[in-house]
């Protein structure tokens, strides 16, 4: 029996790529500003604006303590400003990341708030640890994060196969089946989405079960920052 179900996982994975979210129209839009190398104020306004879930959350970001705001903002313009092109473009990855990600396992799959938790720790650790290390410029909230995302889309794929196969699989096979799928998922959604080759580096080394430490300091960072995470969160 439990032959069958892993076969059937591995089948599914083969074909998971066309299953994976893909990236919402704003997170695109940023990405190709992030890529020339320009700020262009209206372009920005006008892809927040194009997004009001996306642009209250950068309004909110730009007026946290994480970017030590004395001067409240509530133009989306002038907030993008504050948190910078690569910030945007991160928090549009990871708003995809939020609802279509861990948002379908949140309630359905036990310990899927859990995840989400796990996962936002390890976005602000990621932060804080490469703008000490790295330098503000290269601070991201997306490098950890991310590396958490394997759980979620596991799950998601073994709902798949037990929805395709009609019952249900145990607790304990689930776990082990997610824990072998998630990091290829992981893997496979860093390409998909094209984010930074230190994020992909970091999601190779953990899909390939390597315990080394990296040697560039950005994968460093996104690694360091999904372990500590998980660590706070004892029970994933």
């Amino acid at each position: 029996m439990g032959e069958e179900w892993r076969s059937a996982v591995l089948a599914e994975l083969e074909v998971a790529e066309d299953e994976l979210p893909r990236l919402s129209r704003a997170a695109v839009e940023l990405a190709a500003l992030v890529v020339s190398g320009e700020y262009n104020a209206v372009a920005v306004g006008d892809i927040l604006e194009g997004d009001e879930v996306l642009k209250g959350q950068v309004i909110d970001l730009a007026n946290s303590a994480l970017y030590a705001a004395s001067d409240p903002v509530e133009s989306p313009s002038v907030a993008a400003q504050r948190i910078g092109m690569r910030g945007l473009w991160e928090l549009a990855v990871i708003k995809v990341a939020r609802s279509h990600v861990f948002g379908p396992v949140l309630e359905s799959v036990l310990g899927g708030e859990q995840t989400w938790k796990s996962a936002r720790i390890a976005g602000a650790i990621s932060h804080r640890v490469s703008s000490a290390k790295l330098g503000a410029n290269r601070a991201s909230m997306l490098a950890g994060l991310i590396l958490c995302a394997g759980a979620p889309l596991g799950h998601q794929l073994v709902q798949r196969v037990e929805k395709r196969r009609g019952s249900k699989l145990s607790s304990r096979m689930r776990r082990e089946l997610v824990s072998r799928a998630g990091p290829a998922l992981c893997l496979m959604l860093a390409r998909n989405w094209s984010l930074p080759p230190a994020i992909e580096a970091a999601a190779e080394s953990l899909a390939g079960g390597r315990n080394d430490l990296p040697p560039n300091r950005e994968v460093q960072v996104a690694v360091f920052s999904t372990y500590l995470a998980f660590a706070r969160c004892p029970g994933l």
